[in-house]
């Protein structure tokens, strides 16, 4: 018997002609991931061209009576096999979900800071073809965003995003935070300043964390030194898992100086200053705390990560 899951999503850069498949192990169960992109006649009122949706498909064999319980539990929702069906929903679900983030996190799609648009309850066949629902849709809000040149996909990125989802990676609460002060920058870029130095500084924590767990109560609980002075200073330190030219770069100097600012900023901010931001700083912001986040990920472990990085950082970090 097959369960399917479909979560649908914002705008995220897929392309007509493109899908994202494959098959992934999760509790020594095979489920079959389809990310693609929704065409525009199965599109309902107030939805977006572009929307995708992603279905996580799990197969698993059940008893006859088990089968007649299901048919059931559309009907009534009351059963013996209640908790069965919410908990596999749950874990189809969840699934589902972390392969849209990682989709937009490994692609290094800027996008809203929550991509789901709605989720579709849980839906079960008998021969993979004919689907029958058991509950309906959530509905999100839809909020689109658009952002530079992102990975582009073929088999390695199909092969590279199974591996991520499969081993239950997912981006760190740094990217997070960044993803929804992108989206605040024209409509409170307040608290875009705000939130985007709280993302570098948060994710930073979490990177140091990951890397050295002995360090992880200090991060969480004494004061810590200022920001820039653990990016250039403390950062080269660390027992990073992967390096530049054989060293742990620190963030080039440019961007030292861009997130200083922004500090400097936020600091006034936060003590009831009153201050115009000039949104060619809050971009330019922005645009360094994704390159650093990336090159955490990057120093974490995280190979692919570089190639999010942009151009002109890349070619800072290179000298």
């Amino acid at each position: 018997m097959y369960f399917k899951v479909t979560c649908q999503a914002k705008p995220l850069y897929l392309e007509k002609d493109q899908k994202i498949e494959f098959i992934m192990m999760d509790d020594d169960e095979s489920i079959s991931i389809t990310l693609e992109r929704i065409p525009q006649a199965d599109l309902r009122p107030n939805e977006k061209d572009g929307e995708l949706r992603c279905s996580a498909i799990l197969e698993r064999s059940i008893a006859d009576t088990e089968k007649e319980q299901i048919e059931k539990f559309k009907e009534t929702g009351e059963n013996k096999l209640n908790g069965f069906i919410l908990t596999l929903e749950q874990k189809l679900r969840e699934i589902a979900e972390r392969a849209i983030y990682t989709y937009r996190w490994y692609r290094g799609i800027p996008n809203a800071h929550n991509p789901i648009r709605c989720r579709f309850g849980m839906f079960y066949s008998f021969n993979n073809k004919d689907w029958t629902p058991v509950h309906g849709p959530t509905k999100m809000s839809l909020v689109a965003k658009f952002g530079p040149a992102m990975r582009m996909i073929n088999a390695d990125f199909v092969s590279n995003m199974q591996s991520l989802v499969e081993s239950k990676a997912h981006e760190s609460i740094g990217h997070v935070l960044y993803a929804e002060a992108l989206e605040l920058r024209t409509s409170n870029p307040r608290s875009a300043l705000l939130i985007g130095i709280a993302a570098l500084e948060t994710g930073f924590k979490a990177f140091v964390s990951g890397l050295a767990p002995d360090a992880a109560w200090m991060m969480e609980n004494a004061p810590s030194p200022p920001l820039v002075n653990m990016l250039k200073n403390y950062l080269p330190r660390l027992p990073c898992k992967l390096k530049i030219k054989s060293k742990v770069l620190p963030p080039p100097q440019e961007l030292r100086k861009i997130v200083d600012k922004g500090v400097q900023l936020r600091n006034k901010l936060a003590h009831g200053g009153e201050l115009e931001i000039k949104a060619d700083d809050l971009e330019n912001l922005l645009n360094a705390i994704r390159d650093i986040l990336y090159l955490l990920d990057y120093y974490a472990g995280q190979k692919w990560a570089f190639s999010n990085i942009s151009v002109e950082t890349a070619q800072l970090l290179a000298k």
